[in-house]
């Protein structure tokens, strides 16, 4: 089996994911790696001296390990951040030469449209989703009708984006938080016309901040592809985590420490979406971009492949 791999560089994590194709054309996980390298920690205009240091590190030792897994061909794909920072021209050609990763930077249109792909895969998508993947610097929304993307948009509301627009820090006030959905409102309102028209009855929530939700709420389902959670269930979890502290956030089993900066906004964007609609199902995809990545190199659609 050939190996392929993807690196997914978020405004927040990176991910490494190494894979092959079977014989039925699914996938084959062979490696899986996350690195919270948080590229948009100071915003989306520039990328930190720290985080630029520690990207290339990762992406270093990203190359490493396809060595060491015999990676064939692999991708680098650039998503939020790496579109909108002043020095991410400078992150890509370093990247490029210390770390020998050539970085493909895509549009927020493409980004969903490899989420769809990822999720695809794994979850049977009949009647009409609303779909959602919560990054650093960008949100994705994709409405699919009967398997088929109806409707997408990219939006410049990511966790660290709200979070350092908005000054958010621990127990945020019922102004900031009230400031915050006035401006989801004025953001969004192109996808809650898009919700009216398509009327979902699924929320599929697309890996990171919504396995953590799974987690403290769900559960994964026989199948092991995805997962479950009740919307009911998190309307009293996100009143418990906006009034948290750190050392409340802290106490969370199900909360993992590199999430717990980002963890209020997230859920921020979450109860905002559940309010636009009564979802009689809540689905956690364990599969996103990076695994749509991989399923687009059998087309070659959108991402160029390198020889390692």
């Amino acid at each position: 089996m050939d190996k392929l791999a993807i690196i997914d560089l978020g405004s927040n994590t990176f991910h490494l994911l190494i894979a092959g194709f079977k014989d039925d054309d699914s996938l084959q996980e062979v490696y899986r790696e996350r690195v919270y390298v948080k590229l948009a920690k100071e915003g989306k205009e520039r990328i930190g001296d720290e985080s630029f240091r520690k990207g290339i590190s990762t992406l270093q030792s990203f190359r490493k390990k396809m060595k060491a897994f015999d990676v064939s061909q692999f991708t680098a794909v650039g998503t939020a951040m790496l579109r909108n920072a002043q020095n991410a021209g400078a992150f890509i050609e370093v990247a490029a030469d210390l770390a020998q990763v050539p970085i493909q930077v895509i549009d927020g249109e493409t980004e969903a449209i490899l989420i769809h792909k990822g999720i695809k895969s794994t979850i049977k998508t009949d009647g009409a989703q609303v779909i959602m993947d919560i990054g650093g610097g960008s949100v994705e929304f994709i409405i699919a009708q009967n398997g088929e993307i109806a409707w997408k948009h990219s939006y410049n509301v990511g966790v660290s984006y709200l979070k350092n627009k908005f000054s958010l820090r621990e127990k945020p006030t019922a102004d900031t938080c009230s400031a915050i959905y006035r401006y989801l409102e004025e953001e969004l309102k192109e996808l809650q016309n898009m919700l009216t028209v398509y009327k979902p009855e699924t929320f599929i929530g697309s890996a990171g901040t919504f396995e953590v939700l799974e987690k403290a709420v769900g559960h994964r389902d026989a199948s092991g592809l995805f997962g479950v959670f009740d919307m009911r269930a998190f309307d009293q979890l996100y009143s418990d985590v906006m009034s948290a502290d750190r050392s409340q956030l802290m106490s969370y089993d199900w909360l993992p420490e590199e999430r717990r900066d980002l963890i209020q906004p997230a859920f921020i964007l979450i109860n905002w979406i559940s309010q636009q609609s009564a979802f009689k199902k809540s689905v956690v995809s364990h599969r996103a971009l990076k695994e749509g990545g991989l399923m687009d190199y059998k087309y070659q659609n959108h991402l160029v492949y390198n020889t390692l």
